[in-house]
Order: C-alpha cells, then sequence, then structure tokens
C-alpha cells in the first residue's frame, strides 16, 4: 500500500487507515470461504411448475386480503349518497389488491421454494412494478397506461419465478 495517499491526514492516521482498509480487504476476501464451510449441503431447488403455482397461490390469497384491507382502509363512504362514482371503496380495493398481489405472487413463490430463494430482491422487484406503471399513468396522464396494470401480475409471477431460482 505505499502507492496509496490519505490527504489531508497526519501520518499517524494514514497509517491507522492503511491498516483498516488492508484488515477490512483481508476480511473481505475471507468472508466467500468462511461461507462455504459454514453452508450445509445443499437441497435441490424446486421446480419451475411448483414455483409458479406457488406464486399463484400467494397472488389470489394477496388479491383477497389486499382488497378486503384496501376497502377497509379506503372506507366504504360516498361524499354523494346517490353517485356511486363518489365511494371511495373501489379505489382502496384496487390500491389494496395491487399491493396484496405484489406481495403475495413472490411470498408464495418464496413458500414453495422452501424459503431458499432472495425474498427482500423479489419483493423489491415485484412491489415496484405497479408503482412504477401508475406513476407514468400519472406522468402521461391518459388513462391507456393503466392497461399495463393488467400485465403486471404476470411479470411478477416470472420475475418472483427467475429471481427464486438463481
Amino acid at each position: 500500500m505505499s502507492g496509496c495517499s490519505f490527504s489531508g491526514l497526519d501520518p499517524a492516521e494514514e497509517r491507522d487507515m492503511k491498516i483498516f482498509a488492508t484488515v477490512f480487504i483481508a476480511l473481505l476476501a475471507a468472508t466467500p470461504c468462511a461461507a462455504q464451510v459454514a453452508t450445509p449441503p445443499a437441497i435441490e431447488n424446486a421446480s419451475a411448475p411448483r414455483l409458479l403455482a406457488g406464486g399463484i397461490i400467494g397472488g389470489a390469497a394477496g388479491l383477497l386480503v389486499g382488497g378486503a384491507i384496501g376497502v377497509m382502509i379506503g372506507g366504504n363512504t360516498c361524499e354523494d349518497p346517490g353517485n356511486p362514482d363518489s365511494c371511495r371503496a373501489p379505489e382502496g380495493f384496487a390500491i389494496g389488491v395491487s399491493l396484496g398481489m405484489s406481495t403475495g405472487i413472490p411470498l408464495g413463490v418464496h413458500i414453495a421454494n422452501r424459503r431458499k430463494g432472495p425474498l427482500l430482491t423479489s419483493l423489491a422487484v415485484s412491489v415496484a412494478m405497479p408503482l412504477a406503471v401508475g406513476a407514468i399513468a400519472e406522468i402521461a396522464d391518459e388513462d391507456r397506461v393503466y392497461v399495463a396494470l393488467l400485465i403486471a401480475p404476470f411479470a411478477q409471477l416470472i420475475t418472483s419465478v427467475v429471481i427464486e431460482k438463481r
């Protein structure tokens, strides 16, 4: 590390930084070796049809639970009692269904894969899909963009399976 310089530090602090960097790099280099030693024998991954079935079941459960929670949170109140277009329950239901399926699909795939894959990555990708489509629809201010929300569950299912299988 003779070519490395930490400008603005006195010689004692520079020496401490070099020691810290050396120890940090050594720990990083040793981590994969330690992980290989501590890893139990691998259980074979679940098949793709099993993961797809888990995602479909998880998505259906998320649809029901998310929709019910969305209606409860959104409330079934109407601004104009005689006008069904002024009720907030359908909006709450749509938001609840979207978030419920976005979490239910990757959870179902993860459980079908014997809880071995990267769940947080799968959840993040799955939740980001409808949020991105909704944001684009708001920016574009076109109702046609919302049709892409109908495609989102299929994309969530496919990406969840791909992420779990790798």
